[in-house]
């Protein structure tokens, strides 16, 4: 099994940001939800920035469906998933059709922390695994050399990492450990086991990405 490297050391401390929110600065569980609810764009962010990036080496195909297919997709499941969570507040006890939105209007201070944490650890994983271990240069000679296709299904998983699979079990995760916590009355104990989950089901996709890459 490989060893933890500083990228997966910088993914857990991204998701301890939450953590550290909840025990210690009273973050809410909206805060929480939303907090995970950013975390879909930021990885849309540096899939685009990748394909960007092996452009010029691969072919257009391989920029339109990684690029802005992934814009398209991040959006969906950004908007059905912010729907989610505003529908979720709305109906709890309490809750009217503007609970949601005054609750995200008081969380942006906690969004802006996790968005900074977040952006950090996508960040140091792109600069140390793409660039720093040449992931980048492993994808182009596989299209250069003949051994895929620019527009090939692999080359497309090799750049975004089973980015839908991720993001599916990370939502999937996310919303059903939101609903636990409302429907049990939160607390910060269950809201901790809760992110501590979240935290390994990603750092497992996280280092299953970047050992495909380098293995190929």
């Amino acid at each position: 099994m490989k060893k933890i490297d500083s990228s997966d050391i910088v993914l857990i401390f991204a998701n301890c940001v939450p953590l550290i929110g909840v025990l210690f600065f009273d973050w809410t569980l909206f805060s929480l939800l939303t907090s995970y609810w950013l975390e879909t764009g930021v990885m849309g962010i540096f899939i685009f920035i990748k394909s960007i990036y092996l452009f010029k080496a691969t072919s257009i195909g391989v920029f339109a469906v990684n690029g802005f297919g992934i814009l398209i997709t991040c959006s969906g499941f950004m908007f059905g998933h912010f729907i989610g969570i505003m529908a979720l507040f709305s109906v709890l006890p309490g809750g009217d059709g503007w609970t949601g939105l005054n609750l995200f209007s008081q969380s942006l201070l906690q969004l802006l922390t996790m968005f900074i944490a977040l952006m950090i650890s996508h960040g140091y994983s792109f600069f140390y695994n793409f660039i720093g271990r040449n992931e980048k240069a492993l994808i182009i000679e596989l299209v250069k050399t003949g051994h895929e296709d620019a527009n090939s299904p692999k080359i497309g998983e090799m750049i975004m990492g089973n980015f839908i699979i991720r993001i599916f079990l990370i939502q999937f995760t996310v919303v059903l450990g939101g609903i636990i916590l409302a429907l049990t009355k939160v607390t910060i104990y269950l809201s901790a086991i809760f992110i501590i989950i979240k935290t390994a089901i990603d750092l497992v996709l996280h280092r299953k990405k970047h050992n495909m890459v380098r293995l190929n």
